[in-house]
């Protein structure tokens, strides 16, 4: 079976979790992160997966960002839209791009092979909840057995509150667990979802979000009131307001409220008062402008 998921740290935990059996013991320097900070222990204490590391398979296309109806989009590598994001990383979105060619090419043989694919993805993150209409319609008309597992729908852990927003968040010992809520993907409900698939693509929006449950486009300006409310007064980090924003909002990107910061100082609302620092582009300091 294939482990399909989006976004390469989502992807090597979910490694991590396969490569374990429960109560395996684990060196002493081990650490697992649990609710109430890091922990050191003997043994796994997640659940038993089936398979190895090498069934996880990452796909980091974020596809709630940018133009869908373009030859990038259809072939799934998006390296344009990679590129706008970590354009300021060397070399980091082509990388991504390589990664998701790689995993692409994987899922074509499994026409031929009708391996299953399990998809692992948060109803709340949209970029997750797109890349699973994505293989909606890729797979459409296939015989390839799809099946899902929405991670956002388990909210109680070892007797303590907790969901998950997104992929991205899962502990690795939760994966186990996590794999009990998997259910098949029927042929209606692939159906209608490459048709959501469709009509984004259609649409052609340049930014899609949750609301009120549901994956629709939205103006690139969508995020950009709860941006500015959590702007500080004078001087401040880009870190800080883009760290303020993503504790209440779920599903956005720090990349895309940067840009918007950006899109802001281009418009004449924020001036930048000292560039980022190293490889942090986060680090720059602005202020609104009077």
């Amino acid at each position: 079976m294939i482990e399909l998921i989006f976004g390469n740290s989502a992807a090597g935990c979910l490694s991590c979790a396969k490569s374990m059996k429960h109560g395996q013991e684990i060196k002493d320097t081990y650490l697992l992160r649990r609710d109430d900070g890091w922990s050191t222990t003997t043994h796994w204490p997640g659940l038993s997966l089936d398979g190895s590391p090498e069934d996880v398979a990452p796909l980091w296309q974020s596809l709630d960002i940018g133009a869908l109806d373009n030859a990038e989009t259809r072939e799934g590598t998006r390296l344009s839209v990679l590129k706008t994001l970590y354009g300021d990383s060397p070399g980091v979105a082509e990388e991504i791009a390589g990664l998701n060619r790689k995993t692409l090419d994987r899922l074509e043989k499994t026409r031929e092979t009708l391996e299953p694919i399990r998809v692992w993805l948060s109803e709340n993150d949209p970029a997750e909840v797109c890349g699973f209409l994505f293989i909606c319609h890729f797979f459409r008309e296939s015989p390839v057995p799809l099946s899902a597992v929405f991670v956002s729908r388990k909210t109680v852990f070892e007797g303590k509150a907790r969901q998950y927003l997104s992929t991205g968040e899962v502990f690795p010992e939760d994966f186990g667990i996590l794999a009990q809520l998997e259910e098949p993907v029927n042929p209606i409900q692939q159906e209608a979802c490459a048709a959501l698939w469709e009509q984004l693509v259609k649409e052609n929006a340049p930014l899609r979000a949750v609301v009120n449950g549901r994956v629709m486009s939205v103006r690139e300006d969508f995020y950009d009131a709860v941006l500015r409310a959590n702007i500080p007064d004078g001087d401040f980090l880009t870190a800080v307001a883009i760290g303020r924003t993503l504790l209440r909002v779920k599903g956005v990107s720090a990349q895309w409220l940067f840009m918007r910061l950006q899109a802001m100082a281009d418009a004449g609302d924020l001036e930048e008062v000292a560039p980022s620092k190293d490889e942090n582009p986060y680090s720059g300091v602005m202020r609104r402008k009077d």
